[in-house]
């Protein structure tokens, strides 16, 4: 059985890593999740660090900065602990995204570590790729010397390969112009521009012209050829703009902003002073939020995923979630259930309008949340339907009476703007005490037969029919 289990998500990881080389990145995000949130249940740490390093790396592509880095935290703590032996592909798109945030020292780190790896040396394509970020990193660190060095290394590879993939070439070219540029050597720089301006990759590949224009930047910057520098931040700022590239887009706004008094139009040096601003508050935020706080633990992240648990309109749980959570249930005792939902939601939509419509329901529950969020799983159940579970240890009956009765009276002075008409709820309740259950569904069922007896009594209250109450 367990054989066949492996079998089953070796196949699943093959197909992944299919959708991830064909650039199909939130198709493999969609694959990923439901093996990553399982493994994190199950505590199999070498899943979970391997379904963590596909949604690195996928996040990371799409340029989600903030996701890549939440699944690569983990990873960090793996691979530091030792809990898992380090390998290539984490510790790439960890380095890399240490290079987006600029904590470049702490990227080179980990690109040396992969250095270290067997796999590199058996691996010549693996080791250019290496070793040019290394320059990238000894660059930003100005470490020249050791950058040129990595290029020489470089060079001798692509050379003893007889035949390289050129997008290597390509990045030789490239980034051997910016040690030169670093190290005041511009007539050696201008040679290599020539040269990969001139390739079929800088012709055909449009994407790829973005680095050669960064280079070209810190060339006319490096020269004092203020207005060719001006318009090629302008034009790589609008390239990477058309092709969403995040890294780029960054780069090119922290070159305009370095040198935004040259732009003449005012408010354009204004606008772009804004975007800037803005870019780098997100960056420090996720560095922030991510790095130096710390990721949530597995369990957090298992709540947190909200592709999986959370339903996009409201904020609640999905139910999917909800169905998870009781079938973790044990123990069927001294358990509340509350179903309700919208009276009349159907007029409010075609009257006045889904938007509106949606802006109800999302009122209706941050109510919800407010009285039972702490309390109880609140959870949308599918269209205007809503369902609370309540497990009662130490909270009486009476508590969650009120509670409910509250939640209906705040939703009736709830007032939109475009609706003329009382917002109200009905909602059923049924407690596990007042029936022989044996599955919580057979509760939510009691909870939902009282829910049909409020509508019938009139709507805008809440029946609880064992008690014999109605509110």
């Amino acid at each position: 059985m367990e054989s066949t289990k492996n079998s089953i998500l070796i196949d699943q990881f093959e197909e992944i890593v299919g959708l991830l080389k064909n650039r199909k990145f939130k198709k493999a995000i969609k694959q990923v999740l439901p093996i990553h949130v399982k493994a994190c249940e199950e505590d199999k740490l070498k899943v979970v660090n391997q379904t963590s390093c596909y949604l690195l790396q996928a996040y990371y592509a799409l340029g989600d900065y903030r996701k890549a880095f939440y699944y690569g935290n983990d990873l960090l703590e793996s691979l530091d602990d030792k809990q898992v032996s380090s390998d290539s592909k984490s510790c790439f798109y960890i380095s890399m995204l240490y290079y987006e945030l600029e904590e470049y020292a702490k990227g080179e780190y980990y690109m040396r570590k992969i250095l270290e790896m067997e796999e590199v040396m058996e691996d010549p394509n693996l080791y250019i790729q290496v070793k040019l970020n290394l320059s990238q990193f000894c660059i930003n660190l100005d470490k020249y010397a050791e950058a040129k060095s990595f290029m020489d290394d470089v060079k001798r590879k692509i050379d003893g390969l007889g035949s390289p993939a050129e997008i290597f070439t390509y990045y030789y070219h490239e980034i051997i112009c910016r040690v030169y540029i670093k190290t005041g050597e511009y007539e050696l720089a201008n040679r290599h521009l020539v040269i990969s301006r001139s390739m079929r990759i800088y012709q055909d590949v449009e994407s790829e012209q973005l680095i050669h224009q960064m280079t070209e930047c810190l060339y006319y910057e490096a020269l004092g050829k203020d207005k060719l520098l001006i318009e090629g931040m302008l034009k790589g700022y609008q390239q990477a703009l058309r092709f969403d590239n995040i890294g780029y887009k960054h780069d090119f706004l922290k070159t305009i902003y370095q040198h935004r008094n040259k732009i003449i139009d005012v408010k354009e040096r204004l606008e772009y002073i804004e975007e800037y601003i803005f870019m780098m508050d997100e960056f420090h935020s996720i560095k922030r939020d991510n790095y130096k706080t710390g990721l949530a633990s597995q369990i957090e992240k298992y709540k947190l995923h909200s592709e999986v648990n959370i339903d996009h309109l409201t904020g609640l749980k999905n139910r999917a979630c909800f169905e998870k959570y009781v079938n973790q249930l044990s123990d069927y005792k001294n358990i509340t259930c509350v179903v309700y939902d919208i009276d009349d939601f159907k007029g409010i939509n075609d009257i006045y309008g889904h938007q509106v419509g949606d802006e109800v329901l999302t009122k209706v529950a941050n109510i919800s949340q407010d009285y039972f969020g702490d309390i109880g799983l609140v959870a949308r159940y599918g269209g205007d339907e809503f369902i609370i579970l309540i497990k009662d240890e130490g909270m009486d009956i009476g508590e969650i009476k009120a509670n409910a009765q509250q939640m209906i009276n705040s939703v009736q002075r709830f007032k939109h703007t475009d609706v003329d008409r009382v917002v109200s709820i009905s909602i059923g309740m049924a407690n596990s005490r007042d029936y022989e259950i044996e599955d919580i569904s057979e509760l939510v069922y009691q909870a939902d037969m009282n829910l049909y007896e409020a509508k019938r009594l009139g709507k805008n209250q809440m029946v609880i029919k064992n008690y014999g109450e109605v509110y």
